[in-house]
């Protein structure tokens, strides 16, 4: 026989002997014996197919190939629709479907082992297929530990986040392991005296909450288009809704891995199963480091919704001045009936806060043209509510004031990290959640790297850093009015630039009073720039001689502005005709 025969029958022989040894050990500790021995073997088995390629390792990976690309099939060709307009049919993939049944389904056959075989589904398993048990259970070690790692990393990270403001890196790297020993000591002495069950129950609490957000109705947009083959419909499925499937099918999954260890001990804090200590020990590490990890997932989740740009908070407006405490107490009383948010002398103003200053009726000067602020006003003015439009106006500005200030901000510290570099542009959507910071596109970099003509690289500050959420909150209101969904800026553009052109885009939207959406001639006063806007569809891609092409998904929808550097020779200017009707004829005189 060849070599590759003998090295083929000495590996049954392993197999085999595997299997025999494997139905003689009495618990999970030498199950990870053996499974340590069965991937050295598929390594060796690899590394020597490289070698000397095996008939039979050939076929199976050509089975391989093949299987996979019938998943293939199941890939989506998906973009982003940030319009919503017009209204697509809302539709899940019927693969997501037949996932979440297959979790469910299960999760009812580990149950149903667990109930039949208290001491552990070991039994069975070996009894059955000893080989096939030991790859189920390998993949449920890999599942707990990815599980442990998570519960691990996701607090240690965040605490990371939080303690950046201690200056010094020895003292921020202590408050770091004490906290990280607390957690792990409290979760430890929790674990002793509360059952697994806990656990178990809270991921099916996340599942149903989940479940319940994906029933409620959401807006339209932001959205994910999304299409089996190029031929076919396209279907759209909400952000939101797409979150809530995905954190649903995450939490079963979690669910039953946990009842795949824990099944036999759900309600009872006793001994591990004497068949299989080692999953158990895994599945109770965590289920106990999944909890804060959870805890903190819901609370970042909180935090986005509280900050999305989507959402519209009050104005809030601090009252001061000499007037009484019930004279101030009176009027925050008017002022929270407008719906608006008051705080109150002798408390401090804080960024973005509407002065007021409550005085006599006499010295009121709230129908002053260019009064000075904080603006001096009166009870009285207050309650007619003849002040209300003006303190609004007064919240626009300072708004737009502060998104000016974070333009300059955020535009330094762009131009400092990545210099006047050609080729380059940049994606600005601070109104959008999912826009953390500036996207930087570099086209001869994909060019020369192959890679997705899609993918930003974040650059510069978050813009949480350089705007207020108010502010983006009202920028929101602004581009959604004006229909611009995102702006693409060239590179080498400045912030005064790109305030200009947000200037005379606010305009639009204050003459208009939002009813009406910006095109390009709204920018032609602007000197040395090109404003154009195009509306990015399937089928319909931006095309401009002699002007650089933004990388776009072919099945995603918005309406984009893009600022460019003005090359001049694209615009010929028209003659305007003269009307000479309006002209002073000469007078003949009279000899």
């Amino acid at each position: 026989p060849s070599p590759a025969r003998w090295y083929t029958l000495a590996l049954l022989g392993l197999l085999l002997g595997l299997e025999l040894i494997g139905r003689t050990a009495t618990s999970d500790l030498h199950d990870a014996l053996v499974a340590m021995t069965l991937i050295s073997a598929v390594t060796i088995t690899c590394a020597k197919h490289r070698r000397m390629p095996l008939p039979w390792m050939t076929w199976l990976l050509q089975q391989g190939q093949k299987f996979l690309k019938r998943f293939e099939q199941l890939k989506l060709d998906h973009g982003i629709d940030l319009r919503g307009t017009p209204t697509l049919p809302e539709r899940l993939p019927r693969w997501v479907w037949a996932v979440v049944g297959g979790l469910i389904t299960w999760a009812a056959l580990a149950a149903v082992a667990w109930y039949y075989f208290p001491s552990g589904w070991r039994t069975p398993g070996i009894q059955l297929f000893y080989l096939g048990y030991l790859i189920v259970v390998m993949a449920v070690w890999a599942g707990l530990t990815i599980c442990v790692i998570g519960g691990l990393y996701v607090p240690v990270a965040l605490l990371d986040r939080w303690l950046q403001s201690i200056p010094r890196e020895s003292d921020r790297r202590s408050a770091e392991l004490l906290l990280i020993g607390g957690y792990v000591v409290s979760i430890t002495m929790i674990a002793v005296f509360v059952p697994t069950v806990a656990v178990l129950v809270l991921c099916l609490l996340v599942a149903l909450a989940a479940g319940v957000r994906y029933c409620r109705k959401t807006s339209p947009a932001p959205a994910v288009l999304w299409r089996t083959r190029s031929n076919q419909p396209i279907y759209t499925i909400p952000v939101a809704r797409a979150a809530a499937v995905l954190i649903a099918a995450l939490a079963l999954l979690i669910f039953n891995l946990l009842l795949m260890a824990n099944g036999g001990r759900l309600f009872t804090v006793g001994d591990l199963p004497n068949t299989m200590p080692l999953t158990a020990l895994l599945g109770t590490a965590a289920a106990w480091l999944l909890p804060g990890a959870i805890v903190l997932g819901v609370a970042r989740l909180l935090t986005w919704s509280r900050n999305d740009p989507a959402r519209s908070q009050p104005p809030t407006i601090h009252v001061g001045g000499p007037a009484s405490e019930g004279d101030l107490r009176r009027a925050g009383e008017l002022i929270a009936g407008w719906g608006w948010r008051v705080r109150l002398a002798p408390d401090k103003a804080e960024p973005g806060d509407v002065g007021i200053v409550l005085v006599s009726a006499e010295q009121s000067l709230a129908d002053e043209f260019d009064p000075g602020w904080p603006l001096k006003v009166s009870l009285a003015d207050l309650a007619a509510g003849k002040v209300r439009d003006r303190l609004a106006r007064r919240d626009e500005i300072q708004l737009r004031r502060n998104v000016h200030h974070g333009l300059a901000t955020l535009f330094k510290q762009v131009i400092a990290e990545s210099g006047r570099k050609r080729g380059c542009g940049y994606w600005f959507a601070p109104h959008w959640w999912f826009m953390d910071s500036l996207g930087r596109e570099d086209t001869r970099k994909v060019q020369r790297e192959n890679e997705d003509p899609t993918t930003l690289r974040p650059i510069g500050p978050p813009f949480a850093a350089v705007f207020s959420t108010r502010a983006r909150q009202h920028l929101y209101q602004v581009f959604r009015a004006v229909k611009v969904d995102l702006i693409y800026i060239e590179g080498g553009i400045s912030h005064r630039v790109v305030a200009k052109v947000l200037r005379q885009l606010t305009e639009v939207f204050d003459m208009h009073a939002g009813k009406r959406k910006v095109e390009d001639h709204h920018f032609r006063g602007i000197p040395k720039i090109r404003v154009m806007l195009h509306d990015y569809s399937p089928g319909s891609r931006f095309e401009a001689t002699g002007y650089p092409e933004p990388q776009f998904d072919d099945l995603s929808r918005a309406r984009v502005m893009h600022i460019f550097k003005d090359r001049g020779e694209q615009e010929e200017l028209d003659d305007v005709p003269f009307d000479f009707s309006w002209e002073p004829a000469p007078a003949l005189g009279v000899g």
